[in-house]
């Protein structure tokens, strides 16, 4: 009779364990669908970040393009010192139908003779 209640104990003990394994699993389960849900919404996150951030940096470039559009940088080696002291605007003509105009002493805007006339009316 004792060795029946020790090996019923003994039972019940293997019993609860295998319950309180059971439900440790269930646990694991769920916090590894929980991990996993998490990681696909971090990586949608950051291929959703990815593109937006690509896509700010083209239009940011596109910007700089349209606001930089027709200029350009020259030192002259040999400035005039009449375009400094001029009141008018300075124009250059190298050919080609197009002029520049002359915006600082190492600054020049691209302008088309078509334009210039348009312009003024020349």
């Amino acid at each position: 009779m004792w060795i029946t209640d020790k090996i019923k104990d003994i039972e019940n003990k293997f019993n609860e364990s295998v319950c309180e394994l059971n439900r440790k699993e269930q646990l694991i389960e769920q916090e590894k669908y929980k991990f996993e849900k998490l990681e696909s919404e971090m990586q949608e996150h950051s291929k959703q970040s990815l593109a937006n951030l690509e896509i700010n940096l083209k239009n940011e470039g596109i910007l700089i393009k349209k606001k930089y559009k027709g200029l350009y940088f020259y030192t002259w080696k040999y400035e005039r010192k009449t375009w400094q002291y001029a009141k008018k605007i300075v124009y250059f003509d190298f050919g080609n139908g197009v002029l520049f105009k002359r915006v600082r002493s190492d600054l020049f805007r691209k302008i088309l003779k078509q334009d210039f006339i348009k312009k003024y009316r020349l």
